[in-house]
């Protein structure tokens, strides 16, 4: 006997005599599903956190040097090295620091970028607790030493930091720890990166220093910077998001067609108009374009290359002298640009190297001018540490040892030219890492930043210096 369709219709819960189940209303259904989504979310963050993954995402917005040290927040390094810190409510590394100086505490502050904040290593093996260590030792007395390093920071950040966090610790010493490029990077206007969001600083000749924000406020308006902002909560809070950022920073730096979803982010109409440029210049030179091949045209074309090399290798010059310049380029004087207009090519493009040099020397010692001036209005002494560096010491494949045509050693003259007039010291730790075997310098280092071993040999190197200056012997 057949069954028919009402039959088939039948649920097993009716054939047990069981209430048939409601099925639940899209809205429910939808609840539900949200609600297993969160779990899955909080169950995956507890997984991160018991593993210390997504633990890199260090950065919070500010309006006036770009980005600071997020507070109250663990991190996992393992970028270079492996270690676990603690961000307190300053943003420091160090335990237990207080605003106010503990009595008879000497205090030291140092400023720096990524070599100086040091995150690769656990806080006991940085360069920073280790001469806080010895100076205790020799000194017989307690010293703090207090890291405020923070990856990317050029100068004027460092001068801006300064003024508005460092010198309310009130510290006795103040040390400005120098990196390659950070002179440069004063001039660096922000772009797709977080860490390359800075001011600018400019002392042109017959004027004033001159620290312009304006960059960063300009940036913070981006839809890049609107997002970061709405996601602040979740960029302090979550290892989720840490990975994703983790992952995000490194195809920012290294992935092309990335970087052009972060321009269009950062600056969406200037990437909309180079967007339009590039598909007018390929219409042009694809399809308005006619065949020429075979025809007179082409042959006139093509003798008149075969007889013209020295144009031909004159353009070249031009082009490579233009993918030469400086990424970060100051806009010359106007007595210099009429002076170029007039000279050979290879004459005006010295002039105009000269020029941005000296604009950069002029702005780097009056940074440093205002950094120990307004130390002194707290009582506190400044100097300068130029840390030894990879690219100048144990340079690896496909890494530079200029910029603009300068090494790490005329980055340092110029250090040593502009703060000897002023009596600002300068502890030069790049020459003694240079007597090192060259294994031994290879050990200072992991790609770019400083190992254990670097931390412990920059600590030795500059203890007695440090101490000179405490003790009076070496009077900033």
């Amino acid at each position: 006997m057949s069954t028919t369709i009402k039959e088939r219709e039948i649920t097993n819960e009716q054939r047990v005599g069981l209430p048939a189940k409601k099925r639940d209303s899209w809205p429910v259904l939808l609840g539900k599903i949200l609600v297993w989504q969160v779990l899955a979310i909080l169950f995956v963050e507890l997984a991160l956190f018991a593993a210390g993954l997504g633990e890199e995402e260090i950065f919070k917005l500010d309006p006036q040097v770009g980005f600071k040290h997020m507070s109250n927040k663990r991190i996992t390094w393992r970028s270079e090295g492996l270690a676990t810190s603690y961000l307190d409510q300053h943003g420091l590394r160090e335990p237990n620091v207080t605003l106010a100086k503990p009595a008879g505490t000497y205090r030291i502050a140092l400023l720096g970028d990524s070599l100086t904040e040091s995150l690769q290593v656990p806080w006991e093996q940085s360069f920073s607790y280790g001469i806080q260590k010895n100076l205790q030792d020799r000194l017989g007395k307690p010293v703090q030493v207090l890291n405020f390093g923070t990856s990317g920071y050029a100068t004027a950040q460092e001068y801006l930091q300064l003024k508005s966090d460092v010198l309310a610790f009130k510290p006795d010493l103040v040390l400005l720890c120098y990196n390659t490029r950070d002179c440069f990077e004063n001039w660096s206007p922000p772009d797709e990166v977080l860490t390359n969001v800075r001011p600018a600083a400019l002392h042109l000749p017959g004027g004033k220093l001159v620290v312009d924000t304006s960059p960063v406020t300009l940036w913070m308006r981006s839809p890049r910077a609107r997002m970061l902002k709405n996601f602040e909560f979740f960029r302090q809070h979550s290892r989720l998001w840490g990975l994703l950022a983790a992952a995000e920073l490194d195809l920012s730096m290294h992935n092309e067609t990335y970087k052009r979803v972060l321009f269009f982010l950062t600056k969406p109409g200037k990437a909309l108009r180079q967007a339009g440029n590039e598909i007018n210049a390929w219409i042009k030179a694809n399809v308005n374009a006619p065949a020429q091949s075979g025809t007179k045209l082409a042959a006139e074309a093509k003798s008149a290359a075969e007889v013209k090399p020295v144009a031909r290798a004159e353009s070249s010059v031009e082009a490579n002298s233009v993918e030469k310049k400086p990424a970060v380029e100051a806009k010359p004087l106007a007595e210099a640009e009429s002076a170029a207009a007039v000279k050979p090519a290879a004459t005006a493009a010295n002039d105009g190297a000269s020029t941005y040099r000296a604009l950069v020397e002029r702005t780097l010692g009056s940074l440093l001018l205002e950094m120990k001036n307004e130390s002194a209005k707290t009582g506190a002494k400044f100097g300068v540490v130029a840390l030894p560096v990879r690219s100048a010491l144990s340079i690896r494949q496909g890494m530079e040892d200029k910029f603009c045509d300068m090494s790490y050693a005329d980055e340092l003259n110029m250090l040593n030219k502009v703060s000897q007039p002023n009596n600002i010291p300068v502890i030069n730790l790049q020459d003694p890492a240079k007597q090192l075997s060259d294994q031994e310098k290879d050990y200072l280092f992991y790609l770019v930043h400083l190992t254990p071993r670097g931390h412990k040999f920059v600590a030795s190197q500059l203890t007695p210096a440090v101490e000179r200056i405490v003790t009076g012997k070496e009077t900033p």
